[in-house]
């Protein structure tokens, strides 16, 4: 992500002078970025409830669908400095901070044990000629779950009971031998096509959508006809690999 030089980087802060819903976007608390930025609340964290469709019956109805909706934060803040012409650089400068053009991860100072997935969708308008302001902006997490900022381990067998549909963060292999490399969850197959070597590292990285192989970006390898977007963990499968050991590992989530 760009940073500005206009940005005014304050001495790092004690977690304790954070505000309580301080939002920590991408690795940035943007109260370290700008003098003046104070986050006073947000909205939109709470439990999402699902969108349930109704067929109408002659009596009562049945469940024709049922969906989550995506989550939209709202983040409100104060901004202040004694020049407006520099209040309404620093806000600009707070948007394009933000600007992202795909989900990065979020976190919140009195939430840190889990993050989310969203990017910067609007911010209200502001009054350039004052010098101290209240406003507001979104963001907006397509995919509407919280993750835990801990990773979960599984050695082979899923032991684990998953509420809601749960993938995996990544699954890492050291190579036995020579060949081509196939993962399974005994319902979802990862295939990767072409021919690695004994003691290549291959990370199946589900959170980035990338096949690593000793550390470069190799998701070309990736056989088309692979599950890599709906290999799901469910309670006592066996991952296994017909080319070295696996490890899987996952966060945990809720809405």
């Amino acid at each position: 992500m760009q940073h500005f030089e206009t940005l005014k980087k304050k001495d790092h802060y004690d977690s304790k002078e954070l505000p309580t819903s301080a939002m920590n976007y991408n690795g940035i608390w943007i109260e370290e970025l700008i003098d003046g930025y104070y986050t006073l609340k947000v909205e939109g964290r709470e439990m999402i409830a699902p969108d349930v469709q109704i067929q109408n019956t002659s009596i009562g109805g049945v469940v024709s669908n049922q969906r989550i909706p995506s989550r939209k934060l709202k983040v409100t803040f104060k901004l202040e400095n004694h020049n407006p012409d520099l209040l309404l650089t620093d806000f600009r400068n707070i948007v394009n901070e933000l600007y992202a053009e795909e989900d990065v991860p979020i976190y919140f100072n009195d939430e840190r044990d889990v993050f989310y997935y969203g990017r910067f969708s609007g911010a209200s308008e502001i009054d350039g000629a004052i010098y101290e302001i209240v406003s507001d902006f979104e963001i907006t997490c397509a995919d509407p779950r919280r993750y835990s900022q801990a990773e979960l381990f599984i050695n082979d067998v899923v032991n684990k009971d998953f509420r809601y549909n749960q993938r995996p963060s990544r699954i890492e292999l050291k190579l036995a031998k020579n060949g081509k490399v196939s993962v399974t969850n005994t319902k979802q197959t990862i295939t990767i096509d072409t021919q690695l070597s004994v003691n290549d590292s291959v990370v199946i990285d589900f959170d980035n959508g990338k096949i690593l192989v000793n550390g470069q970006n190799k998701t070309s390898f990736l056989s088309l006809t692979s599950d890599f977007e709906n290999f799901i963990l469910r309670k006592g499968q066996i991952i296994t690999s017909n080319n070295g050991t696996c490890k899987t590992y996952f966060r945990e989530v809720t809405f």
